[in-house]
């Protein structure tokens, strides 16, 4: 019988088996459907975070030593997760392109008036869009109900880098409100 090492459950479960890789995908799962629901509707959310475990199952990696270990994996299973997200939005835009050429040739013929429609969502006001990736994905984060210590492991980073990172992003959010904001007042 092989043996399995568990440590407090506050902290989560580490595996060198498969009930001890159960335990932890008990602990990952529900945070990465909620960190997954921040993009995608809460099946698709499900879905995903399963996929992300799996993953990190497949990929055999070694059982943590310690805290630190232990908390590098669970960073690991958010990048692998976010790998997941941006997968589907890279298959979303290739959809989205063959959808418009569909769309384009049906336009272009008269006898048929059926048009495929292309639905872009964007949650980020125009002013927004000049946000770096990481600006907007904090204060998303933030927005989203997560607290400084989990976005820490999140973005695989100390609580004190997220600070960091937070008001960097409030600090050029605001600017490019003010220069909207200036510009939308001078017209």
């Amino acid at each position: 019988m092989s043996p399995t090492l568990w440590v407090r459950l506050d902290r989560g479960v580490w595996w060198v088996d498969e009930p001890s890789f159960e335990a932890f995908f008990h602990l990952m799962f529900p945070r990465l459907s909620r960190y997954a629901q921040r993009r995608v509707d809460p099946m698709a959310a499900e879905d995903l975070a399963a996929a992300a475990l799996e993953t990190i199952w497949n990929k055999d990696v070694d059982t943590p030593a310690d805290d630190v270990a232990h908390r590098k994996l669970q960073s690991l299973a958010y990048r692998v997760l976010e790998g997941h997200l941006r997968n589907g939005v890279r298959g979303a835009a290739r959809r989205s392109r063959v959808v418009e050429a569909v769309a384009d040739e049906v336009l272009a013929r008269p006898h048929d008036p059926d048009v495929a429609e292309v639905v872009t969502t964007d949650s980020w006001p125009e002013w927004a869009e000049s946000l770096s990736y990481s600006d907007r994905d904090v204060l998303e984060l933030v927005v989203d109900g997560y607290r400084v210590s989990e976005i820490a492991i999140i973005l695989d980073c100390s609580p004190g880098a997220v600070t960091m990172r937070l008001r960097r992003a409030k600090r050029n959010a605001r600017l490019l409100f003010d220069r909207r904001v200036g510009t939308h007042d001078d017209s």
